[in-house]
């Protein structure tokens, strides 16, 4: 109980709770016992983000929003902070409140070369060219909570969410991203030969749209979650061949060396 790395095995075990076990309740006990006894560790400002997601997974999106706005405050710059900046976009884009999303997440998309930067230039495309057909953004606000109950584990609900906007605006420009979210919705319910057809359908149908590498790079997943090694090998190669220029080709080139045994795992 002593040692040094007490903090982050308490971290890494709060974490696996979370994100592997969905047992948000023992998550949440293990980061508060690590912010009580260690506050001056590095871990602790990890813990406190962990206890923001855990906050919005609870739909207490208010708590969440003080959470990352104290580490924003508290850090000022680093990976953190500005993980901590997209969730607040975030929360704003669940709320329907999406000038606000795009004011937070437009300052986090001049470095590319990370992940949490992809994140808020996706976010803000979103925003950016789905707008109407009326003032109030009725299709991007019903999808806004779609895409909440999807993070919130609520996967047929947000299904049904899905085939609702589907049906009141056939046409609308949220088609892509409806997809997607439809996709991990299905992934999230082991329904993977379903997620496998709507991602193929989406880059098949829409080979240009901003989202069409992130699908093919969800459907590899998928073929791999379903044991077919070489048709993830191929639809991996695809992307590199498709979208060259794409963000994602370093993380697909490491992708392609583990599945074939080149690198660790």
């Amino acid at each position: 109980p002593t040692h040094p790395a007490k903090p982050n095995v308490l971290l890494q075990a709060a974490r696996l709770q979370l994100d592997h076990l969905d047992d948000t309740p023992a998550a949440d006990s293990l980061l508060t016992l690590l912010t009580a006894r260690y506050p001056n560790a590095p871990a602790a400002d990890d813990a406190a983000f962990e206890r923001g997601r855990i906050a919005i997974l609870d739909g207490r999106l208010d708590d969440a929003s003080l959470a990352f706005a104290g580490l924003e405050d508290r850090l000022r710059v680093g990976d953190l902070a500005e993980r901590a900046r997209l969730e607040r976009a975030q929360i704003h884009f669940y709320r329907g409140e999406f000038e606000s999303a795009l004011t937070l997440a437009e300052i986090l998309t001049d470095n590319t070369s990370n992940d949490t930067a992809n994140d808020a230039i996706a976010l803000t495309l979103l925003l950016t060219e789905n707008e109407g057909p009326d003032s109030l953004n009725t299709p991007l606000r019903r999808f806004s909570s779609a895409s909440l109950l999807a993070r919130q584990g609520q996967r047929l609900a947000s299904l049904d969410a899905l085939d609702a906007i589907s049906a009141d605006f056939p046409t609308h420009a949220l088609v892509d991203e409806m997809a997607m979210l439809r996709a991990d919705a299905l992934r999230g319910l082991n329904r993977m030969d379903e997620a496998a057809a709507v991602l193929a359908s989406l880059v098949a149908d829409t080979p240009n749209s901003y989202l069409a590498d992130r699908a093919v790079l969800a459907l590899a997943d998928v073929q791999l979650a379903q044991g077919d090694k070489d048709a993830a090998l191929a639809t991996l190669a695809r992307l590199l061949t498709d979208y060259p220029g794409s963000l994602l080709v370093p993380d697909v080139r490491q992708r392609i060396r583990r599945i074939r045994g080149d690198a660790p795992l």
